[in-house]
Order: structure tokens, then sequence, then C-alpha cells
């Protein structure tokens, strides 16, 4: 630490310089709860489905003081929303459909099993080469549709739209 001289003003304040080591403590990742995908309630099914696991959860609530009803009501809703809308899944890469993940799942399947003889080897490598590529094709694709959607917003000089898809 090193004290040095101040302005040259009358006060009793004085410049104070010093180097800290810090050591910031690891924290574990925690896990984060899923969300639900609220947006799926506008499907009708779907807010069907909420509305009746509502109105029965709701049936169960009896309690007579004001903080233990709030506390059935809380618990009632967040039963009725796991039970009826589905967790909201983010997908970092959009390129990947549905049918690559379920490509993909098989070639995890396979994987477990490509020890036990040369030709489960062989499928499992051929497998795997044909979701890669088809992955591969699909990133190629989904960029050149990106890249046409940000020409075409500049060229109509959208700058909002083009910074959004940045």
């Amino acid at each position: 630490m090193q004290n040095l001289p101040g302005a040259d003003v009358e006060s009793d304040h004085s410049l104070v310089i010093s180097n800290i080591k810090l050591k910031l403590k690891i924290r574990d990742k925690q896990l984060s709860k899923k969300q639900r995908d609220v947006a799926k309630l506008k499907e009708n099914d779907v807010m069907v489905k909420y509305v009746t696991e509502l109105k029965k959860c709701l049936q169960d609530v009896t309690a007579s003081s004001v903080d233990e009803r709030t506390e059935q009501l809380s618990s009632a809703i967040r039963q009725a929303v796991n039970s009826s809308i589905p967790e909201w899944e983010h997908i970092k890469k959009k390129w990947i459909t549905e049918a690559t993940l379920e490509k993909n799942s098989a070639e995890k399947q396979r994987k477990l099993v490509k020890e036990n003889s040369a030709t489960a080897k062989a499928e499992y490598k051929r497998k795997r080469n044909e979701v890669k590529a088809a992955v591969r094709q699909r990133k190629n694709e989904w960029l050149d549709k990106q890249c046409h959607d940000l020409e075409k917003h500049h060229a109509k000089h959208r700058t909002r739209e083009v910074y959004k898809l940045v």
C-alpha cells in the first residue's frame, strides 16, 4: 500500500494506491429450472388441458386463512402448469431439425452396440457419417438463407432487421 500526497487544498484526505490479490471462489453450476413454453397455451388442445387440470386442482383448495389459501392456490397453478404445458427447449444450433435429432438419437443407440462386432462398428461409422453430412448440409442451407435475408434487408435499408439477424 502506498500513501501519496493529495492536491494543494485544505483537506485531510490522502490518496492511497494498493495492489490486491483476490481469489474468487469457484461456484458449481446450478441446474436451472426448465422453463415452460407458455406460447403453447395459444394452441387449443394445450389450453383445454391446462384449464381442466387447473379446475381439478382448484377443487382441492379449502384453506381458511389467507396465507394457507395463497399457498394452496400457487401449488395448484404450479401443478396444472407442470402437467399440461410442455417444457421449452432452447435450441442453440438453429439449423438442427427434428429429423436430424432423431438420426442422432439412433446413432447414440448404435454407439452402445458398436463394440460387439465388426459389422456393428462399420454400420455405426456409416450412420455417423450420414448424420454429420446431414448436419453440415442443413447448416449450409441455414447460413445461405440467413445471408440471403441479410442482403434483402440491407438492400431495402432495413437496418433494424439486419441487426436482429446478426
